[in-house]
């Protein structure tokens, strides 16, 4: 299908696979002492993420000054003042009479 998955290592400045790895028997350190070493021996964190840019593109590349036509179909769902209904962003409603409660 095309999908790749990536499993990004978060929270922590080292893979936390890489420091077990490095464990004894594969036992995590149990003092920090132990920890402290074991993390000298895989060298220094790798370098953080640069920062996201000051200005974020909307859907699409699209500016934050074209989504208004987006933002009046949505009406207050856009705000956080309600959920638009079906017909509102335009689609049609369809009954379906044949379920019966029984």
């Amino acid at each position: 299908m095309g999908a790749e998955v990536q499993t990004p290592v978060s929270h922590t400045l080292y893979d936390t696979e890489q420091l077990l790895a490095k464990c004894p028997k594969g036992v995590p350190p149990t003092v920090y002492g132990q920890f402290l070493k074991i993390a000298a021996s895989l060298g220094p964190p790798p370098k953080p993420a640069p920062a996201p840019p000051a200005k974020i593109p909307g859907p699409m590349g699209a500016d934050a000054a074209d989504l208004s036509d987006l933002v009046a179909l949505l009406g207050g769902a856009a705000t956080g003042h309600g959920i638009p209904t079906l017909e509102a962003l335009g689609g049609a409603v369809q009954v379906d009479d044949s379920l019966t409660l029984g």
